[in-house]
């Protein structure tokens, strides 16, 4: 019989401490790169940046952890939730739906831009199909390439001596369920990898099955959708990672 007893340790929400949870006593034994995507990416790191100014000495945070939180532009009140260095807020002139593989051409976007779709909310808010978010990220390609590849380089140049063997991590936290997320990790993913080609590097993927704001049907649906074409791309990569190659 399946058993029903509660779980010892209960979940806990993200931005508190569990019952488990002991202070660091000794120095942090890693370097880490945490990179949010989308919406809640954002709201993760900004969360992070404020557990582990609570957590660690200014010092030790400044020599060995770097947060970016890479997120659609929506309010000012927003991007105070982190120092300018720690985010990257991008945005996306207006374009017809069906102009845009015509203008991407060069990038490829042909190969997974989506039909026109029929449904109208669609067309009147792009921004909650994932594949107008992937091209938000070709747009700003330039931007968030940079960006990588000065944390990848902070990643292995950071300490000395006997330091410089201690794990080097980076760590990608975004919402499955959300278009925005969901739609960065393939191109962000893949852009890394290619970046720690240069020695070793642990990437750990820390992904949530929820969206904000989920307060209809339609929406709950779209989430669920969103997930499922993620985990799908996520496995196909896996199987065949030549036959889909990132260009961002």
């Amino acid at each position: 019989m399946p058993d029903h007893r509660a779980s010892a340790y209960p979940l806990t929400s993200l931005g508190q401490f569990g019952e488990r949870a002991r202070p660091l006593r000794a120095e942090l034994q890693e370097a880490a790169l945490v990179i949010g995507l989308g919406q809640v990416g954002l709201q993760a790191v900004a969360r992070i940046h404020e557990m582990l100014g609570g957590l660690l000495a200014k010092r030790e945070i400044q020599s060995k952890i770097r947060l970016l939180a890479i997120a659609r532009r929506r309010s000012i009140r927003e991007e105070t939730l982190l120092p300018r260095e720690e985010k990257l807020m991008l945005s996306l002139d207006p374009i017809p739906w069906s102009d845009v593989p015509g203008r991407y051409a060069q990038l490829g976007v042909a190969q997974w831009w989506p039909h026109s779709p029929r449904a109208r909310e669609a067309l009147e808010d792009p921004t909650q199909v994932r594949a107008y978010n992937r091209l938000m990220l070709h747009e700003n390609a330039a931007l968030i390439s940079e960006s990588l590849f000065k944390l990848v380089q902070w990643l292995y140049e950071v300490g000395t001596g006997r330091d410089l063997k201690m794990p080097r991590r980076i760590y990608v936290v975004a919402s499955l369920a959300e278009a925005e997320g969901s739609a960065m990790i393939f191109d962000i993913v893949t852009r890394l990898r290619a970046l720690c080609r240069q020695g070793p590097a642990t990437i750990i993927g820390m992904f949530s099955l929820r969206a904000p704001d989920l307060n209809s049907d339609p929406e709950r649906l779209l989430a669920m959708a969103n997930v499922y074409a993620s985990l799908r791309e996520i496995d196909s990569y896996t199987l065949h990672p030549d036959t889909f190659p990132s260009n961002l």
